[in-house]
């Protein structure tokens, strides 16, 4: 988290000499230049500029009602279905998550006796298993673009209830 992008947030890893894995999540109406903010960003962390000539970026979208994630025999896992974490920047586990429940889906939707079309049974199960953190994450989010004075009450709040849900099972 940086002030530059607040309420938004930033990451950036090396892959190798001079090569950067970078990304950021603005506000929606964000009117920032996305090449100038990566750069500020590799200057501050790591001295060094991003040559325009290499920088390529492209948006993750972002799903919060799972709508839309299978067609014509496609189904979409991670951030292709907009799985990513809008708090947090989770992607790599809902990703991976995804991908099993796409598989459990296909295996289910495959058996004779459920009777349900595949779209209802992957977003049924999505909301099993991702459901709840990313809704959760949006509130968080939402809340703290909204009133930052409330955003750290919230996200403790949210994190209690999480780990006193999963503490059950």
């Amino acid at each position: 988290f940086d002030d530059e992008v607040l309420p938004g947030y930033f990451w950036i890893f090396k892959v190798a000499d001079n090569y950067y894995n970078t990304g950021v999540y603005l506000a929606e109406g964000s009117d920032a230049n996305i090449f100038q903010l990566h750069n500020y960003f590799a200057e501050k962390y790591f001295k060094h500029s991003i040559n325009k000539h290499e920088f390529y970026t492209w948006p993750i979208p972002y799903n919060s009602k799972f709508k839309n994630l299978v067609k014509d025999n496609i189904i979409l896992t991670g951030d292709a279905a907009g799985f990513c974490d809008k708090t947090f920047g989770h992607g790599i586990d809902n990703a991976i998550v995804s991908g099993f429940v796409a598989v459990d889906a296909i295996f289910d939707s495959l058996k004779a006796e459920i009777k349900y079309p595949l779209a209802e049974i992957y977003s049924y199960k999505i909301n099993q298993h991702i459901g709840a953190v990313l809704s959760g994450s949006i509130a968080i989010y939402d809340s703290y673009s909204q009133n930052q004075d409330v955003f750290f009450d919230t996200l403790k709040n949210t994190l209690q209830s999480t780990n006193s849900n999963s503490a059950g099972k």
